[in-house]
């Protein structure tokens, strides 16, 4: 009978750290073809593999979400409308910033000046009118940028009325219902007062009804329905909604026109960080030099934007400062 040999400790351990050390090597060898697939990719990628962002959000926490930077749209047209003329700026901007980008809508001027109060947005497009009232309670913003458009960087306030009614003058208003847009707007408010009150009449009393619609489109819509006789609009609004619905040329008319006024400016808060300003005034300012940026303005209405000349809002101010006088019981 054959006695089983039984290997011995020593036996046993040399064997056993063999095999160790082949598994050793052998996950190595795995290792280390990981890691070159996984470099291989980034060599051919040059450049865009590494990607540095100066602005503070991109210190956010892994999975955790990236606050947008909120811009707000001043209620000259619609919501609606504004989506629709705003949308392509949205996605301009998020692709030249490299940060996601929300558009902020309200319903009056006076909640979009509010946003800017409250640190709630990091830029807005406001109402010339809106602009100056923020300049007049100190509020701290700064003008990067405006718009261009064929006669430069103005617009008019305009004041239409139904083509059906005998009216040929402002005077011809007075017993005429009115639409106005916001008590902020420049277009839709401010002028048509400052105008009566050139005029010598007394505002209250004048029309046999007003109403507000908040928005310029809003305001050309009642008058071409019957809902009001005339109204005061913003004359690239009014523009723009005659080239999408040649139809109301039949159904309105321009009565009065005002001079030159500036037109909405882009605005930040002065507390913005100074890279994040200059990142953002730059993408306004070369809009009109890349094709993304081109399709954005071209559905806003503009062909370009840039920085504030000196006295372009002068003509605003003296409306506002008339209007003004007169609300707060001055003559």
């Amino acid at each position: 009978m054959r006695i089983p040999v039984i290997p011995s400790f020593t036996v046993l351990a040399a064997k056993w750290s063999g095999l160790r050390r082949r598994h050793l090597v052998l996950a190595l060898s795995v290792v280390g073809l990981g890691i070159l697939l996984a470099v291989a990719p980034l060599a051919n990628l040059g450049e865009r593999a590494i990607e540095v962002r100066l602005d503070s959000s991109a210190m956010v926490p892994n999975g955790a979400e990236t606050p947008p930077y909120r811009v707000a749209i001043g209620p000259i047209l619609s919501p609606n409308r504004t989506a629709q003329n705003y949308e392509l700026l949205t996605a301009y901007l998020e692709n030249r910033l490299s940060h996601p980008v929300r558009l902020i809508q309200q319903k009056t001027h006076g909640e979009v000046n509010e946003l800017l109060r409250n640190g709630a947005v990091q830029a807005a497009l406001l109402c010339p009118g809106a602009y100056i009232r923020a300049e007049e309670v100190d509020l701290p913003i700064e003008n990067i940028a405006v718009p261009v458009y064929e006669e430069g960087p103005v617009y008019h306030a305009l004041i239409i009325v139904r083509a059906d009614r005998p009216a040929r003058t402002v005077e011809d208003l007075k017993g005429y219902s009115f639409a106005y847009t916001d008590t902020l707007s420049m277009a839709g408010y401010y002028y048509p007062l400052f105008r009566l009150l050139g005029l010598g009449i007394e505002p209250r009393g004048f029309f046999s009804r007003t109403t507000f619609t908040n928005s310029s489109d809003g305001s050309l819509e009642a008058v071409a329905s019957g809902m009001a006789d005339a109204a005061a609009v913003h004359s690239r609004a009014y523009q723009r909604e005659i080239q999408r619905n040649p139809s109301l040329r039949a159904e309105v008319r321009v009565l009065d026109t005002s001079p030159p006024l500036g037109a909405p400016p882009v605005v930040v808060p002065t507390s913005m960080n100074p890279y994040l300003r200059g990142r953002l005034q730059k993408a306004f300012l070369i809009m009109d030099q890349v094709p993304r940026g081109r399709k954005a303005l071209e559905a806003m209405g503009v062909l370009r934007f840039e920085a504030p000349a000196p006295g372009l809002y002068d003509s605003a101010r003296e409306i506002h400062q008339r209007v003004d006088a007169y609300l707060k019981g001055g003559k």
